[in-house]
C-alpha cells in the first residue's frame, strides 16, 4: 500500500544534519537540505522515454514561496502524460 505524504508546511524549518537529506510534500516536490544549510526544492520524475527517476531544481528556498513551488509543480506532473520532459519545457521557454 503507497505511503501517504504529509505535506509541509510554509513556516516548518528543517535543520541541517551531517548528510544531505529531502522532505517530501506530495506530486513528486522535495525540500532538499544540504549539510551546509542550503535548502533548495526539486521536482522527481520518472523520464518518459528512458523511465529513470530525475530531479528538475525548482528553486531555492528563500527565493520559491511554498505556493509557487507547488503550482509549477502541478504543471510540470502533466507534462510526462503529454509526452513532454520537464527539462524540455525549460528549453522551450529560454528559446
Amino acid at each position: 500500500m503507497a505511503r501517504i505524504t504529509q505535506p509541509l508546511f510554509p513556516i516548518q524549518v528543517s535543520k541541517p544534519k551531517d548528510r544531505e537529506y529531502s522532505l517530501g510534500d506530495g506530486n513528486g516536490l522535495r525540500l532538499r537540505v544540504k549539510p551546509n544549510g542550503t535548502k533548495s526544492r526539486i521536482f522527481n520524475y520518472i523520464h518518459p522515454t528512458t523511465k529513470k527517476r530525475k530531479n528538475s531544481g525548482r528553486g531555492v528556498f528563500p527565493d520559491m514561496t511554498l505556493a509557487s513551488a507547488r503550482e509549477k509543480t502541478v504543471i510540470f506532473v502533466s507534462l510526462p502524460r503529454m509526452g513532454d520532459a520537464p527539462f524540455l519545457l525549460r528549453l522551450k521557454c529560454v528559446h
